[in-house]
């Protein structure tokens, strides 16, 4: 169980694993004799995956995989964005519905027949995702021969076509970011392909794309974002999408942030923080003498608060302003030290990505974003 336990954990992700693992310690039919109790004659068959945004309406506008005598044959793209990711997810989806009639699935008892672009496939209903390692963006051929049960994958078309251009910022502030540049086919909104600018010049390349028409999303931290629509470029060709000019301003990611932490019991019912333009919020909160750990939580939910950008303090060392990050864990801010029993204004900027904590009854507490003191006291 060793070997196969290494094998599991060098070649699938943990979240499948463990769904892997779960059906392997109950062994059940073989591959042969599932294949023999699912089987249905297909009318159709799909490649729907990661890749394609699990996109349900290729059912209607695509004929689907070529059927040819025990085999189907059919092609797909695998664009930068996947391939950065390491492994790319699918199913083989038949009769245009989702695992009944069953689709084809990765088969879970025989993981050391994978490679990186070729495995077996069973017909299970409610199955597993198959994997495969497409290493080089590009148009792929899909072979699933019905009698061995078995796919292969092979590059057809590598997509080496990419769009360059200027980020330029509408600001005397130094330094300047790196923009992120998100590329999309135009009208739609799945990630293809991803690059960020040079933070001295502002120029930024995407390649790795076939030739088609794409949308370019720039942003940055403190700038307000941008959509540079329908620039076109044709296969191999790079084109050019000029200056991309950003404004200094900001967009808030979130539509709520609570001030949680021990001194409220990590409170998760707590009011939101008040907005008082697009990324500053302020909140007032009784806070007793103490060092206390704390976050600003998210959308009332867990995960992406915004919490401390370094390790936490045990020794109540840190400040009540400075710096905060996007953080999914414990990295909580703290322990920061509350000198006094009072009511504080605890204030996010999440442009400049800061924060400052004062006793509301400090001149400094008063006059700034809103009006708190009014309302609170």
């Amino acid at each position: 169980m060793g070997a196969s336990a290494s094998f599991l954990a060098s070649r699938f992700p943990a979240p499948l694993l463990a769904g892997a693992l779960i059906l392997l310690t109950a062994p059940g039919p073989s591959a042969a004799e599932r294949h023999s109790a699912n089987r249905a004659e297909a009318t159709t068959i799909h490649i729907l995956g990661e890749f394609n945004g699990w996109d349900t309406s290729l059912w209607t506008t695509d004929p689907g995989m070529t059927h040819v005598g025990n085999t189907w044959v059919g092609n797909f793209s695998v664009t930068p964005w996947f391939v950065a990711q390491g492994y790319q997810q699918f199913k083989l989806v038949t009769d245009r519905a989702w695992d009944l009639p069953p689709d084809y699935c990765l088969c879970p008892d025989r993981l050391n027949e994978y490679t990186t672009l070729s495995g077996p496939l069973c017909l299970v209903p409610y199955g597993l995702n198959a994997q495969m390692y497409a290493d080089l963006p590009g148009r792929y051929e899909m072979v699933l021969d019905e009698t061995l049960m078995r796919y292969s994958a092979r590059l057809i078309e590598p997509f080496t076509a990419a769009i360059t251009g200027l980020v330029r910022f509408n600001t005397a502030f130094m330094p300047l970011p790196a923009a992120e540049v998100l590329v999309s086919a135009s009208g739609t909104t799945l990630t293809l392909a991803r690059a960020f600018s040079d933070p001295v010049t502002g120029a930024f390349r995407v390649e790795g794309l076939d030739g088609g028409s794409y949308d370019l999303t720039v942003s940055a931290t403190s700038y307000l974002p941008r959509i540079v629509t329908g620039v076109g470029v044709a296969a191999g060709g790079t084109t050019n999408a000029g200056v991309i000019a950003l404004d200094r301003g900001c967009t808030s990611a979130w539509t709520a942030i609570q001030v949680v932490g021990d001194f409220n019991g990590w409170n998760t019912a707590v009011p939101s923080m008040t907005q008082i333009n697009a990324c500053q919020w302020e909140q007032a909160v009784h806070v007793v003498a103490g060092c206390y750990y704390m976050k600003f939580r998210t959308n009332n939910v867990w995960g992406n608060d915004y919490g401390t950008c370094a390790v936490q303090d045990p020794g109540c060392g840190v400040p009540l302003s400075g710096s905060v990050c996007v953080v999914n864990g414990e990295n909580a801010l703290g322990k920061i030290n509350f000198p006094v029993t009072e009511d504080y204004l605890f204030r996010l900027d999440e442009a400049q990505n800061t924060y400052s904590i004062q006793p509301l009854a400090t001149p400094a507490a008063r006059g700034t974003w809103g009006s708190l003191k009014v309302r609170y006291r």
